[in-house]
């Protein structure tokens, strides 16, 4: 007898701090690609400290730290893959916009791969790929937090903003009980997202 499972819930994370973020430089995360780069570079989504207000200004415009991305003129949206520096089942995820007041997409959706090894670019963007976040919408200079009901352990996620706009953070959170072989005391690695709405 087949049990039919319940769809997934999707809620606000009290505090996503309190999990270690996968996708984080500290464990090794990377952004592997993106589609765009206009105004700054996908390494930006995975730094390890908290963004900054930048006053200066360079060749592409006003400067931001964080991923951005051009304006579009048509139809679409702009995405990056993070490959997560430790597979796990993450349970939350963050997409911060701080400092991005007007030029921030106003949604953002997540899907998640298992792909091992070292993937190409080509390999991952032909891998099979499952909804984790559905398109949600986004407030301006927040860390907008969401919790996620997924028992897939995965290695990568591509980040999908709508239409397009700037994001300094993508963070995949995961408590130590569902990160295969961490060795480790869970821990905090959040030192680069300021309190929601803060």
């Amino acid at each position: 007898m087949t049990r039919e499972l319940p769809d997934p819930i999707w809620r606000p994370i009290v505090d996503p701090r309190q999990l270690p973020d996968l996708a984080g430089r500290s464990l090794g995360g990377a952004v592997v690609a993106a589609n765009d780069e206009f105004f700054a570079a996908r390494k930006n989504l995975v730094l390890p400290h908290p963004a900054v207000a930048r006053t200066g200004f360079g060749h592409k415009g006003k400067e931001y730290d964080g991923w951005e991305t051009g304006r579009r003129r048509s139809p679409g949206h702009d995405w990056a893959i993070v490959r997560l520096g430790m597979a796990g089942i993450v349970a939350g995820v963050v997409v911060d916009t701080a400092f991005f007041t007007g030029n921030y997409p106003p949604r953002a959706s997540l899907e998640d791969a298992a792909v091992e090894g070292h993937p190409s670019v080509d390999e991952l963007t032909r891998a099979t790929w499952e909804p984790l976040l559905p398109l949600s919408d986004l407030a301006g200079d927040t860390a907008n937090t969401f919790s996620v009901d997924s028992d897939r352990r995965v290695t990568h996620v591509r980040l999908t903003i709508h239409p397009d706009g700037g994001v300094p953070g993508c963070g995949c959170t995961a408590p130590s009980s569902r990160i295969p072989d961490w060795s480790t005391p869970a821990r905090s690695t959040w030192p680069r997202w300021r309190t929601a709405g803060g």
